[in-house]
């Protein structure tokens, strides 16, 4: 996929993959983040890129010293987990409704959470610096614990899919949950009231930053890698469920996580987190901006760690 300048004069170049011509208001907003003197070389906008709060969803923002929570975003550590299972889709013939409702009872989705919580979930040496997050956490520790391991909501979801050569791979897509979104919000917040204080001139409050050897800088920066191993976590847990469920409909073996090759997926099931709908048909489900991205100067969409078939989600590219 190629790419092309916007149609706008701005201060740091930016390049659009996304095939389409901007709306006025996506034009503006690329506009006002390319303006930000710690922009590093360009700034990126994937295929899927639409308005956001400050800065555009699909943009790809590379900073050095510095960083905008807001464009980052609120559901920090949101990434894709994949894994491979060893049988072919003919061994799920007649299988695949159990497994959806198997799915819906060992997985919370949208607000819900676990009613109980996993032996796994408490052994998470997370939970140990859970005191040093930020303070308007501080009583959000008992939900943390239970929505480890559940789905949540908006494009979330939960897949099984049949590879090119008709190999089963289990597929799911959710981040950091409430805790993610709620630490998010305070460093979002804190960087605003830092913007007002110093009168530091922004082309949108939403893309208030912090400077990189203060304080707030170091105090986000730690929110946010626990939230990232949080988010990761959170999929592990799911996909260990998953793959429980998928193996006892189908028979006894080991699984193995193994590299994704980024291929075509063809979905046979999709189970979203909105109102539970099942969504069943055969259209190719392909994973070009992954591929595209991989090969682009920049990372895509905030895609910052590959790898153990986890890709994780960053809206910024710290430098």
């Amino acid at each position: 996929m190629t790419y092309k300048p916007i149609p706008a004069k701005t201060d740091k170049p930016v390049y659009s993959w996304a095939g389409h011509d901007l709306a006025s208001t996506e034009l503006k907003m690329a506009k006002n983040v390319a303006s930000l003197p710690f922009v590093f070389k360009h700034v990126s906008l994937m295929p899927d890129v639409h308005l956001g709060k400050g800065a555009l969803v699909g943009s790809v923002i590379a900073t050095k010293d510095a960083v905008v929570p807001a464009a980052v975003g609120v559901d920090i550590g949101c990434g894709m987990a994949a894994m491979q299972l060893p049988f072919k889709a003919e061994q799920l013939e007649g299988k695949l409704k159990k497994i959806r409702s198997d799915i819906e009872t060992a997985i919370p989705v949208g607000f819900n959470q676990n009613k109980d919580v996993d032996k796994t979930v408490t052994n998470w040496q997370g939970w140990h610096s859970f005191k040093d997050l930020h303070k308007g956490v501080k009583n959000l520790e008992g939900k943390a614990l239970k929505q480890m391991g559940s789905l949540g909501g908006g494009n979330h979801f939960i897949e099984v899919c049949l590879d090119e050569d008709e190999n089963v791979w289990l597929m799911l897509h959710s981040g950091s949950r409430h805790i993610g979104n709620k630490l998010a919000q305070c460093h979002i917040g804190t960087a605003k009231e830092l913007a007002r204080l110093s009168e530091t001139k922004l082309p949108d409050l939403d893309l208030a930053y912090f400077v990189k050897g203060t304080p707030e800088f170091d105090a986000y920066w730690r929110d946010l890698q626990w939230s990232q191993n949080y988010a990761r976590f959170n999929r592990d847990v799911m996909m260990a469920r998953f793959q429980r469920i998928v193996e006892d409909e189908t028979f006894e073996c080991g699984l193995e996580r193994v590299d994704v090759d980024l291929e075509a997926f063809r979905v046979i099931v999709r189970i979203r987190s909105i109102a539970g709908v099942l969504l069943s048909h055969d259209a190719a489900y392909k994973l070009n901006l992954v591929q595209d991205a991989l090969r682009a100067p920049l990372l895509r969409a905030g895609l910052i760690r590959v790898g153990a078939c986890d890709l994780t989600s960053l809206g910024q590219v710290l430098l």
